[in-house]
């Protein structure tokens, strides 16, 4: 019977492992206890604007017996996040941190200059097709010839 209680307390403590998620002015941080799990039994996915979370490893014996661990958890990052500096940590004491900072206030459209070719080609005196039309089967092409 104590053996069962000890095994319901840790479901709960499972179930309960602290999490917690941050959104402030600056960035967006996700923490999640995984210190039942090896880092290489957990994976961190992003797609679109969804990170997933996810911990797996199979059946081993522990002081109660035998278990087995699985766990998914999504979070939505806000649409002002930085996804191409989403970053995870995982610290000495099983704390997994998911972190993408804001993309900075009227920096979110992207600057790029445009290079001019030069195609050594000139441009005066080249016939330019202004208007045309198509009149059902007839084909009328009307060109008038550009200035610039």
């Amino acid at each position: 019977m104590q053996q069962l209680a000890e095994s319901l307390k840790e479901i709960t403590d499972l179930e309960q492992a602290d999490s917690s998620i941050t959104v402030d002015k600056d960035h967006f941080q996700a923490s999640i206890d995984v210190q039942q799990f090896k880092p290489e039994e957990i994976s961190v996915k992003l797609i679109d604007n969804t990170v997933t979370v996810e911990g797996k490893h199979e059946e081993r014996q522990d002081e109660h017996g035998f278990i087995s661990r699985h766990f998914v958890r999504k979070y939505v990052l806000p649409d002002d996040c930085d996804v191409k500096q989403l970053r995870s940590r995982l610290s000495s004491d099983g704390v997994l941190s998911v972190t993408a900072p804001k993309k900075p206030e009227g920096k979110q459209l992207e600057y790029k200059e445009i290079p001019i070719i030069k195609t050594g080609k000139p441009m005066k005196g080249i016939k330019r097709l202004e208007h045309s039309s198509k009149i059902r089967g007839n084909k009328n092409i009307k060109r008038v010839k550009g200035h610039y």
